[in-house]
């Protein structure tokens, strides 16, 4: 695990698919908190993170 991540907080954008989707996994694995962003979808991501996830809706 990179240090450098752990305990800090990251915003994802587009991040229910794709490469912000993987993003945002990593980020999760290495310790961060991790804020999806996306039009719609990102409900699935955000429960397969975990505690590390945050999710909103409009």
């Amino acid at each position: 695990m990179y240090p450098g991540l752990a305990h800090r907080r990251a915003l994802v954008t587009g991040g229910a698919t794709g490469i912000g989707a993987a993003i945002a996994r990593r980020l999760a694995e290495e310790g961060a908190y991790v804020a999806v962003l996306h039009m719609a979808g990102t409900a699935a991501l955000v429960a397969e993170l975990g505690e590390r996830a945050l999710h909103t809706s409009r």
